[in-house]
């Protein structure tokens, strides 16, 4: 990199948008065994962020909240407006007045579709986005895949007085099926 008349430079460094710190250091060689350094402490944050609150594993049929967690980390109100798509799931936008420095659930009630046609696993794909409809238009979005599995459950039950050793005959169902991790349902 070359330096303009003043001896300065300016230098592009990429952030990610979470709220982190970073120490940055620049060394620079003048000649030979000459060098010089500086070095500078730096905070990012992005004003708008969009948090994740979705279990990574559910199953076909399952009712659950898929939740996501808003958070402003400016001085100022936003009007934030957070759109949902989750493969063939219908999911309303929904609009949120969010207060400055504050955070705020935004979830919708989901049952799990039947995503697995020949398998016994597939995935929802989730794109969640929110903006900011005024101002800077702050703006943030997460893309995730969440596990489906069948909904498979197993049900026994016997009630029987003991006396001594029981003995209790036991075979599978004639319209058991084994499923992927080797357990038995019908």
């Amino acid at each position: 990199m070359t330096l303009d008349a003043n001896g300065e430079a300016t230098v592009d460094v990429p952030l990610n948008g979470a709220f982190t710190r970073f120490r940055i250091v620049a060394v620079a060689p003048v000649g030979a065994g000459q060098f010089g350094t500086g070095s500078a402490s730096i905070q990012s944050t992005q004003n708008l962020q969009l948090i994740s609150g979705l279990p990574p594993l559910v199953r076909v049929g399952d009712a659950f909240r898929a939740q996501f967690m808003l958070r402003n980390t400016t001085a100022r109100t936003m009007h934030v407006v957070v759109t949902p798509h989750a493969s063939s799931l219908a999911l309303d936008a929904r609009t949120v007045d969010l207060a400055a420095e504050s955070s705020q659930e935004v979830a919708w009630d989901v049952t799990t579709p039947d995503v697995l046609g020949s398998n016994s696993s597939g995935s929802l794909d989730w794109n969640v986005s929110a903006t900011e409809q005024a101002g800077p238009k702050a703006r943030d979005a997460v893309k995730l895949t969440q596990k489906v599995v069948a909904a498979i459950t197993t049900q026994q039950a016997t009630i029987t007085q003991v006396d001594g050793m029981p003995t209790l005959p036991v075979a599978l169902p004639a319209d058991a099926s084994k499923s992927g991790d080797g357990a038995v349902a019908r």
